[in-house]
């Protein structure tokens, strides 16, 4: 996936009068051809400020367009910290690193 820079915060409707923060965290089209995207969205919540949810969604081109086509969240509701995920450097990056080796004696 690609790790975008933070985006100025959008306001989300959630219903029952406040509305929560969101932020797309990361986005990835894997099949040019096919016009298949993925985005990982944070959605700040407004029960407890530095909690957030986070939601997958599935994009697939349909007439030159994409369309959404699915949608999960990642873990369970407010299981993740608002800063980390959506600021700079998060702790919960889509990125793996290859262990360090370590010298054999």
């Amino acid at each position: 996936m690609t790790r975008l820079p933070p985006a100025a915060p959008r306001r989300g409707g959630v219903g029952g009068g406040k509305e929560a923060e969101t932020r797309q965290i990361a986005s990835s089209v894997l099949d040019a051809d096919e016009g298949v995207k993925f985005t990982l969205t944070a959605i700040r919540s407004t029960a407890a400020p530095l909690r957030a949810t986070v939601r997958l969604k599935v994009f697939v081109g349909q007439h030159g367009r994409l369309v959404l086509s699915d949608q999960v969240r990642v873990g369970a509701v407010d299981s993740w910290f608002w800063f980390p995920v959506t600021g700079r450097g998060p702790s919960a990056s889509s990125r793996r690193r290859a262990p360090t080796p370590h010298p054999s004696r």
